[in-house]
């Protein structure tokens, strides 16, 4: 065998054992990634259990709320299991629901302001993280503003759905968000404005806690809602502020504004 056709099959060889290589660690990547995309559908299904549809024989939407009326309950068709929550995760203080989307989560808290962005509510590493606040939130609920964070994702999931309050049709049909607490109370927050702001916009994530009109600047300047009524500072008790990214750019983000009803 000539110098030359060794080289050749050298060469072969080693491109054969290359590709075999690459195919390898294709297939484990692919297996990685779909045993991760399982387990994050398992923490799903857990956690909606911790949640779950109202049946129509169930009088007791609101465990506690005696003067809960017949529209309420047909307002907030599903109970919460408060004390497997808490069993589960202490962090958690609050579940948001928007009816009629996929906003249906708990919402953490931890001194840790990275912890929930990649982690959900058994404490598990994931890349679709939890919905949270953050420590500028001292007293969650009870400031003024409450920023509420979640990722926006390709599967439709978390905070995936804010983007669609650009479209006046969604609006009108998903305006009302109801956080419950454990105590079994809960808050009715009627969406005013939808805009985009980067991450850090101090005209955005403020509480407004010394200056909470600076809130209708906030929410007047790129509001893409325009059949949405707009609350004055002194009419409204508290509101939330919802945020995700726009995945357009690194640090812009989609912004929805509610006020306590």
């Amino acid at each position: 065998m000539s110098a030359l056709n060794r080289i050749k099959k050298t060469i072969s060889i080693i491109l054969i054992f290359a590709g075999v290589a690459l195919l390898g660690s294709q297939a484990y990547l692919y297996l990685q990634d779909k045993e991760s995309v399982n387990k994050e559908n398992q923490s799903f299904v857990l956690q909606d259990e911790l949640a779950q549809e109202e049946t129509d024989g169930n009088e007791n939407a609101l465990a506690g709320h005696s003067k809960t009326t017949s529209k309420q309950r047909k307002e907030q068709p599903f109970v919460l299991d408060w004390s497997a929550i808490k069993n589960e995760n202490a962090d958690v203080i609050a579940w948001i629901r928007i009816p009629g989307t996929n906003v249906n989560y708990p919402i953490l808290q931890d001194t840790d302001e990275e912890k929930y962005l990649r982690h959900n509510l058994y404490g598990n590493y994931t890349r679709c993280g939890s919905i949270f606040t953050s420590e500028i939130n001292k007293h969650p609920f009870s400031d003024f503003n409450t920023i509420i964070y979640g990722h926006n994702l390709n599967n439709g999931l978390m905070f995936s759905d804010l983007k669609k309050y650009a479209q006046t049709n969604f609006y009108n049909h998903h305006k009302t968000i109801y956080v419950f607490f454990p105590d079994e109370s809960v808050k009715k927050y009627r969406v005013v404005a939808m805009r985009t702001a980067y991450d850090g916009d101090s005209e955005v994530y403020n509480t407004y806690g010394t200056s909470f009109y600076s809130y209708e600047a906030a929410v007047n300047n790129g509001n893409k809602i325009a059949d949405a009524e707009i609350y004055t500072a002194k009419q409204i008790k508290s509101m939330i502020t919802l945020s995700t990214c726009t995945n357009t750019s690194k640090d812009k983000r989609y912004i929805v504004f509610a006020v306590e009803v």
